[in-house]
């Protein structure tokens, strides 16, 4: 389903608790499910049950650029670091990782290049086995590509695929067929079974939301406590 059908799937759950003038704010529906996505996700890819390929975005072909001097200094003096143009989705956080389920060559046919934390990336390509290797690095909203030997100078393109905290953050990218990568009204990144659990906390969340005090505006009450005259300090 769509996230627009999630939303409005939401609106008729919560609507016979509303009162007629009650305005459903869709934006904080569609909030409120990433959220309560990001959450039943974390929990269970973290007991290392196996990756529903239904969760994961492929940002397509993701453009690069070289990064500044003194972006890539950690590396060494002389070294090229390529990152991504543009910011790329937030990650959902597990345990141990960033969920990125790949970077690699835009050529998915290609092995992709070998994740690790920046930490990690700093010592990656120290073995006799690795050193021609590129290795791969999540850092300031990007993906960065670094190797000990040097980039190749055609790579304009790499390819992402990714469970995003926030789903819609892919709008901003493009499959090759010029189609953005997300919108509300294509298939919303999320199983069926997940969203059979996550809906029934949805809807208690924007209940608990427009639980407002009673409107008592037109009160007698209201009124005599608000024309009452200023206290006399004399």
């Amino acid at each position: 389903m769509t996230l627009n059908e999630l939303a409005y799937q939401t609106v008729e759950a919560v609507r016979p608790e509303m009162h007629d003038d009650d305005i459903i704010d869709l934006r904080l529906i569609k909030e409120l499910i990433h959220n309560q996505r990001s959450i039943w996700i974390r929990q269970e890819l973290n007991k290392n049950r196996s990756i529903p390929e239904e969760l994961i975005q492929d940002l397509g072909c993701v453009e690069l650029e070289e990064a500044s001097a003194a972006e890539c200094c950690d590396f060494s003096s002389e070294c090229k670091v390529l990152r991504t143009k543009n910011k790329v989705p937030k990650p959902i956080n597990l345990h141990h990782r960033d969920a990125f389920e790949r970077v690699g060559p835009a050529d998915l046919s290609k092995k992709p290049f070998s994740f690790k934390s920046y930490k990690n990336a700093l010592f990656f390509g120290n073995g006799r086995f690795n050193r021609d290797m590129i290795v791969a690095y999540y850092l300031n909203e990007r993906i960065y590509l670094a190797s000990k030997s040097p980039l190749p100078n055609l790579m304009q393109y790499i390819n992402i695929r990714v469970i995003a905290s926030d789903p819609t953050e892919a709008a901003k990218f493009n499959h090759c067929s010029g189609d953005p990568c997300y919108s509300d009204d294509m298939e919303y990144p999320l199983t069926d079974w997940m969203w059979g659990y996550m809906k029934e906390f949805v809807v208690k969340q924007l209940l608990m939301k427009y639980q407002l005090p009673t409107d008592t505006t037109n009160d007698a009450s209201h009124t005599q406590q608000m024309s009452a005259p200023p206290a006399n300090n004399a």
